[in-house]
């Protein structure tokens, strides 16, 4: 899935801001009570490092 929005990524020359929201999840981001579910932190975690390694090289 993918928002607009303003982010800092609108300052990278090259870059892209990027987070987490899986299909059929609900988006708590900057909520009262947001939390996210252990199996989608390691889940996105695991997307993380490979776009730091991709982006990395």
């Amino acid at each position: 899935m993918a928002i607009g929005g303003g982010t800092y990524a609108r300052a990278l020359k090259k870059g892209v801001a990027f987070g987490p929201l899986f299909p059929g999840r609900e988006d708590l981001a900057h909520q009262k009570n947001e939390s996210i579910l252990i199996e989608d932190f390691v889940r996105m975690t695991a997307i993380y490092v490979d776009a730091m390694y991709e982006l990395a090289k």
